[in-house]
């Protein structure tokens, strides 16, 4: 999940699927007339001066309509045949209303519908299933100046979680913080190149610098990512590619 988050910035814990557009840069965001794209990432190591592929992370791949909006997506794990499916909803104005989640073996297993104010995402309401166990979780927007905050309440009111995003000019992400209740957790910082991709992500705690990620691109003849290769203090760490299908 991580990879996922620093790779194209979406996510949010485990619903980041469901929550691409609410940091600032979709996991699917492309240049041009896209028809698909196929996403695969896998653990990577050095030996003897040669790459080794390891365990694979992804395996996504994403439908586009004309509009350049993500309708569908699926994703195939690593040790199983269930494939879990992803499908959208937009309205008029082009904001994502509502997704659904769909897993092979259990089927509709988590539906999300999502509330605008002024044209912001203010909150989104989750319907899930653990453990055959049906769950339910609002999540809510406030925005500032250059940040935004990702809050959640337990029954009593009281904030159970918290992220809070800091933006640049350009509406990318160059700092989150995340608080659970009171306590404040880790930290990480974010630096893009001319193109709004990142090029290093670094962790920190109360400790210090925990880990600096840095990031190198391939393009195709449209300025769209072709392959990254992740970098984790330094050693190489994994290596995605991206294949597009252009109408």
């Amino acid at each position: 999940m991580r990879g996922l988050l620093l790779y194209f910035l979406i996510g949010i814990s485990v619903f980041a699927h469901a929550q691409e557009d609410v940091p600032g840069k979709a996991d699917g965001k492309v240049k041009g007339f896209v028809k698909q794209m196929h996403v695969l990432k896998y653990m990577v190591w050095m030996e003897n001066d040669s790459i080794k592929y390891g365990e694979k992370r992804r395996d996504e791949t994403y439908f586009y309509d004309e509009d350049m909006r993500i309708t569908m997506s699926y994703s195939r794990p690593e040790y199983s045949k269930d494939t879990t499916f992803y499908y959208r909803q937009y309205n008029a104005a082009g904001e994502l209303t509502a997704t659904t989640t769909k897993r092979a073996s259990f089927g509709s297993f988590m539906d999300v519908a999502y509330k605008y104010e002024n044209g912001k995402l203010s909150a989104d309401s989750m319907i899930y299933y653990i453990a055959k166990k049906k769950k339910f979780i609002i999540n809510h927007y406030v925005y500032y100046k250059d940040s935004m905050e990702q809050y959640r309440l337990d029954s009593a009111g009281v904030k159970q979680s918290s992220k809070i995003y800091y933006y640049d000019d350009k509406a990318n992400v160059i700092r989150i913080k995340n608080y659970a209740y009171s306590l404040s957790g880790p930290v990480e910082a974010f630096e893009y190149d001319m193109f709004n991709n990142i090029v290093s992500s670094t962790v920190y705690s109360d400790k210090g610098t925990d880990d600096v990620y840095t990031y190198e691109y391939e393009y195709d003849d449209r300025r769209n990512v072709i392959k990254c290769t992740e970098y984790k203090n330094k050693n190489i760490y994994s290596i995605t590619t991206r294949k597009i299908t252009y109408r």
